[in-house]
């Protein structure tokens, strides 16, 4: 096949292409061809056609004064690398190499004015860096070396423009090792000035030029950047370049593209076919069976295809479809066979075990609605789709440096914070405003998401007095226990609008704490020349004096709330004031200098004329100058530092000053990945074995090169945790030491790519998860959950974000990638209880030895209903895999499983802004014909299987401790673990019912009659019921005292009621009412109701009483008494929401309701009834399809003050 520029002109395009043999099946669909004249301002055209390198780099198009050059060894011609296997230019990534297309003698450079079009055909063999814009185009400059990048393309595989000084990108993305055709035209005439961006023959966006151009007629660079060593150079291979002086059209663009386009797929669809060859020969069919008859009819079949050159794409597509199913047709005939054993329950799985890594900074990296005070709706619809276990706040490496206390409370209060990643550069991190502070994020982990938050508590600038407190805000009931002492930190909370604790049970101490760039006040001088790990467990003296600490040094003094470096040097003016960065500060041991010259610190700048002389607050750190009068003013733009020594805590005063507060937490080791296995052996030989509950890792993969290498890394790190939980559970003698991992991921590929969007990475994660619950994992956290799509921060590639924000001019736009997706199948297709299973037939796909990575990772569990989940993976990158699912001890015939997958057709397909949901999760159900399940899984994929449980006999569901004594009603027949029953419990005349108890348990679940509840197997509910109690009352009027033997007693019961007269008085008689019923003082009755019984008394004769004495008697007492708790509360649902009914309580003034959808915690302040005779109220804002929990304080108002009941009413709960 010859290149088509050997027929340039319109009037024979149609023509040359029918002659050429491309598209001649569908020429008669083309009529365009013959309307479109691609002449029409082509001045520029490079083919790289030609027998010496002069005629390769000859402009095809008319104008030969514009001419290509090459420069440096990096550029070379090669003879059948293009598009149609025909010449092309290949550039090695050297940014000293570079083809220069020289428009200057033809006059033809980019004029600010005018317009152009700019395009070629390109594969990249390597994507640029994260954050890199790698230049296609180039102005190499305008006289003044002045240039602009024309066409990049980025580390987000977007094709963009710097034209104008701003980065703008085209919407869609590509990867490497693909053909894409890629256009830009730009009309710079007029206003209105546009960019085009046309990928593939299609118009992909257009974006509005608003800077101010370079203008001149300088020459167009290729392959790298004007100025060399700016950007790193393009490392693939480029073809059909064309440079157009006018802006074309999209019809125009279209003819370009279809050229090739069709040769382009023909071509990947035939690299494709024969990876499906070689996949099909791997099977090993012998031709002994049908199936195997047939798969090797089709190998012959596609090989004869392949050694042909005429099939065109439908051909080679349908082919790929027939050898697909016939490699599928033999491999479900030996399916791997998993037999799940629900009676061999290995470990509980905490509800956080699969979560995610959220940032506080940046609002949230663009998620936290700061106007509104609010999640973005969108972002927040995506997260809860995810449904993740736990939100690991307030991030990683930010957290090192966050001040907790900064962040709750007024926001117009607060003060800006410091991002961990401070010392990272050396201008520092732009100062932080909180708004996503302690309690937004809480309330939404919490409250929105039903999940759990792992906090990670900042060492950097810590102390264990305030990380304590930090316990007492987050866990204390708002009681007044006040368990730290000092501030009441719940009361705080309450009054920052969350009345119940937050209840966080995880803490992390510092984010690979000591690491480069992480080593905050451990850059200072050991005063007892401690190691890092000493620093770490034991704290010390620490002297800071200008040491560095990767970009930053720690003796610069700071202003409130900002660490930027011009923040440590003067301003010029009077009372200045700034901030040592480590608290405390050891007293007498701060020296101040300005420009290197030491101030004197004095006890007051009052009178201190022209001096230099400074105060320091050795509590807060402060340094304050004078105004010129009352001490010298530093001048402006003077480096100011301080030397001093801080007295840091280590990890062991941390963990005795919070487990104070809150014993139930569990505090994980912070320190740097590296340094754990020193950590543990430290903190044996210190005799420190229980001051610490676990270790936290990091495993993240770097230098991942295939798909197939992601998953040996993946099953490396994972068998690591084992590791470490081995050593401690050995060294320190205690097995309930733990390991978590609070971030994975792959870190970087090699070569760069945005592999980590894909559904490649996704599989990478589901294998990581897998295999780190196996090996013991406490929970595991994704990083992170969002970043900008349009770069990088220093924290690490936007790639490794599950949801991508894509900032715009109208707001943000969030895209769930694969990875994302995956965390829906994980936590809601998982039970809480891991058991386990035999897998037959299962060989390895990767790997060797302990990197082993198995044709299918298989994860199985069950939940408290008895519901059984086998989860599998997949690892297949070309093949399907079947498998035959069973229980054991089970049959499965009728039942129905419930199936969630993920997959797509490549291991590189991505989420994207214009195709959003090309990966995602698909939901299907299948009916069980036999006692096992078959089912095929496709290539590269996640799949999770839920079946249901066995109905459970309505005999086993609920019944009556003794027909005798009461019955139960509303069981049906039988009913499936998870449904919801309604049954209500009578008793027997002469019995009153005593409540619901469920098996195994002392405590009844409910003492209402008629009660709902969940079925659960093996969890039978019973009523009890007991014989009638009665009541017995005693009460004596002047003149004598009564008592009785018992206070109640069951009916029939012998009861003894007595009564003793005073001096001068005699027995009148017992009393009901005023109906006399014994004249005995010892009066035995048989109790058959409640009975209040009265002793009367008669004067006999009056006693001598002293002078100014009183027979009566007063309380003077003026203690406030609380009210007590409303009673008899209820919940129903009806049409408008729940309704909630109570009885009145005597002495009230109102009611306070609190609402949560968890039972034992989450309750926040839903409304107040402020009428005392108010006894229902109607909840519409309930949540549709949501459980929700009531209970309810009474209040009384004395002396102006609302007293609330000291215990709230009994809990009740109705799903909407």
């Amino acid at each position: 096949m010859k290149k088509l520029w050997k027929c340039i002109t319109a009037a024979t395009l149609a023509i040359c292409v029918t002659a050429s043999g491309i598209l001649q099946t569908d020429f008669a669909t083309k009529t365009w061809a013959a309307e479109v004249n691609l002449d029409d301002g082509l001045v520029g055209y490079w083919t790289f056609e030609g027998n010496t390198q002069e005629e390769q780099l000859a402009n095809k198009a008319s104008d030969q004064t514009i001419r290509a050059a090459i420069t440096g060894s990096g550029v070379t011609l090669e003879s059948a690398a293009g598009v149609d296997a025909q010449a092309a230019a290949s550039f090695g990534g050297n940014n000293n190499s570079y083809l220069t297309l020289n428009l200057v003698g033809a006059n033809q450079g980019l004029q600010a004015s005018g317009a152009f079009t700019i395009g070629l055909w390109m594969k990249l063999n390597a994507m640029p860096g994260s954050s890199d814009n790698t230049s296609i185009f180039h102005q190499e400059g305008d006289g003044n070396g002045n240039g602009r990048a024309i066409l990049t393309i980025g580390g987000n595989g977007k094709f963009g423009t710097y034209l104008d000084a701003t980065n703008r990108y085209g919407s869609q993305t590509v990867q490497r090792d693909e053909w894409h055709h890629v256009m830009l035209a730009v009309d710079a005439a007029g206003d209105g000035r546009k960019a085009y961006f046309y990928l593939d023959g299609v118009k992909t966006n257009e974006v509005t030029l608003t800077g101010s151009f370079v203008n001149g007629s300088g020459n167009i660079r290729v392959g790298a950047h004007r100025v060399n060593a700016d950007n790193p150079a393009i490392n693939g291979v480029m073809d059909e370049i064309r440079y157009y002086n006018k802006v074309i059209d999209a019809d125009t663009v279209k003819a370009i593209y279809d050229l090739h386009g069709e040769a382009v797929s023909i071509q990947q669809e035939r690299s494709r076919l024969a990876e499906l060859i070689e996949s099909a020969r791997e099977l090993g069919a012998d031709g002994t069976d049908e199936v195997s008859v047939q798969l090797k009819a089709a190998i012959e079949k596609a090989e004869g295809i392949l050694a042909g050159e005429s099939a065109d794409l439908a051909a080679l597509e349908a082919m790929i479809t027939e050898l697909t199913n016939a490699i599928r047709a033999v491999e479900s005939q030996t399916p791997v066979v998993i037999e799940a054993d629900t009676s061999n329950v290995i470990r509980e799985i905490p509800s956080a075990m699969f979560g995610i890594n959220h940032r506080y900074h940046k609002y949230g990296y663009g998620t936290w609605d700061k106007e509104n005070h609010k999640m973005n709706d969108a972002f927040e619809a995506l997260v809860k789709e995810a449904k993740f276990g736990s939100v690991r706040y307030p991030g990683g490496t930010v957290s090192n440096l966050f001040t907790w206390k900064d962040t709750i409370g007024d926001e117009a209060e607060r003060t800006t914070t410091i991002a961990g990643n401070n010392f990272y550069s050396d201008a520092g991190e732009v100062p932080v405003d909180p708004a996503f502070g302690v309690d937004e994020a809480m309330t939404w982990i919490y409250d929105d998401l039903n999940a759990d938050a792992i906090f990670v508590y900042g060492l950097g600038r810590g102390t264990p007095q305030d990380a304590a407190d930090l316990v007492e805000y987050l866990n204390a009931p708002n009681d007044g226990s006040n368990p730290n002492g000092g501030t009441d930190w719940a009361a705080v909370r309450a009054e920052n609008g969350h009345e119940e604790p937050y209840g966080v049970t995880r803490f992390e101490l510092g984010n690979e704490f000591s690491d480069t760039g992480q080593d905050y006040w451990m850059s200072g001088a050991s005063q007892e020349n401690k190691g890092t790990v000493d620093l770490y467990i034991e704290g010390d003296v620490m002297t800071i004096s200008g040491q560095r600490s990767y970009s930053q040094t720690n003796n610069r003094v700071a202003k409130k709330g900002d660490w930027r470096a011009n923040a440590s040097k003067s301003d010029g003016n009077p009372n200045e004031e700034r901030y040592v960065y480590y608290l405390p500060v050891v007293e007498d041991s701060a020296e101040v200098f300005v420009a290197g010259t030491k101030w004197e610190i004095v006890e007051s700048l009052d009178g201190a004329g022209a001096a230099n002389v400074c105060t320091f607050d050795y509590e807060t750190g402060k340094i304050s100058f004078g105004d010129g009068t009352n001490g010298n003013i530093p001048r402006a733009g003077q480096q100011i530092t301080c030397n001093y020594k801080t007295d840091q805590a280590g990890f062991v005063d941390y963990y005795e000053a919070m487990k104070a507060v809150d014993p139930k937490i569990e505090l994980y080791s912070g320190i740097v990945d590296r340094l754990q296995n020193s950590f543990i052996d430290k903190m044996h030989q210190k005799e420190f074995d229980n001051k610490y509950d676990g270790v936290i890792i990091h495993p993240y993969s770097n230098g991942v090169t295939s798909y197939e290498d992601s998953l040996v890394k993946a099953k490396n790190f994972s068998n690591n945790i084992a590791t470490y939980k081995n050593k401690m559970h050995t060294v320190s003698g205690d097995d309930k030491k733990k390991v978590a991992v609070s971030e994975f991921g792959i870190l970087s590929v090699s070569p760069a790519s945005n592999y980590q969007t894909s559904l490649g990475h996704a599989i990478y994660i589901a294998n990581h998860m897998v295999d780190c619950v196996n090996s013991g994992a406490a929970y595991q956290n994704k990083h992170c959950l969002v970043d900008s799509a349009s770069g990088s921060d220093n924290l690490g590639n936007w790639q490794q974000c599950v949801i991508q924000c894509h900032e715009g001019e109208n707001g943000n736009t969030f895209v769930s990638t694969p990875s994302a997706r995956l965390f829906s199948i994980f936590n809601e297709m998982t039970g809480n209880l891991q058991v386990r299973e035999t897998v037959t037939g299962n060989e390895v796909f990767t790997g060797s030895g302990a990197g082993a990575v198995n044709n299918l990772n298989v994860y199985t569990t069950k939940d408290d209903a008895g519901n059984t989940y086998i989860m599998v993976i997949n690892n297949k990158k070309e093949n399907a895999s079947a498998v035959e699912l069973s229980i054991k001890d089970r049959d499965l015939t009728g039942r129905t499983v419930e199936i969630w997958s993920m997959g797509s057709d490549n291991v590189d397909d991505a989420n994207t802004l214009d195709a959003p949901n090309k990966v995602t999760v698909e939901k299907t159900t299948k009916t069980a014909d036999s006692s096992s399940i078959l089912y095929t899984l496709e290539p590269h994929s996640v799949y999770s299987f839920k079946i249901q449980a066995d109905p459970v006999a309505g005999t086993e569901i609920a019944g009556s401790d003794n027909e005798e004594e009461g019955t139960v009603t509303g069981m049906p027949q039988e009913a499936m673990p998870g449904d919801e029953v309604t049954v209500t419990a009578t008793p027997k005349e002469g019995y009153v019912f005593v409540g619901w108890f469920l098996e195994g348990d002392e405590e009844p679940v409910s003492t209402e009659q008629e009660y709902t509840f969940v079925v659960i197997k093996g969890k039978k509910l019973t009523a009890k019921f007991e014989k009638k109690k009665f009541k017995i009352s005693v009460t004596a009027e002047t003149g004598g005292t009564a008592s009785c033997d018992v206070k109640e007693a069951v009916g029939g019961d012998s009861v003894t009621v007595t009564a003793a007269p005073n001096t001068g008085y005699g027995f009148d008689g017992w009393y009901e009412g005023s109906v006399q019923v014994s004249k005995e003082k010892i009066y035995t009755f048989a109790i058959q109701k409640d009975t209040q019984l009265t002793a009367r008394f008669l004067v006999i004769s009056t006693p001598n009483l002293p002078a100014g004495s009183s027979s009566g008697s007063s309380d003077s007492t003026n203690e406030v008494q609380a009210p007590d708790a409303p009673k008899g509360v209820k919940a129903k649902k009806v049409k408008k929401g729940i309704q909630l009914i109570w009885k009145k309580t005597a002495g009230v003034d109102g009611y306070v309701i609190y609402r949560s959808y968890k039972k034992n915690k989450g309750y926040k302040k839903l409304t107040e009834i402020k009428k005392a005779g108010t006894k229902k109220y109607l909840d519409k804002k309930a949540k549709k399809g949501k459980t929700a929990y009531y209970k309810i304080k009474s209040y009384k108002t004395i002396n102006g003050k609302k007293v609330l009941s000291a215990k709230f009413s009994k809990v009740v709960k109705k799903k909407r």
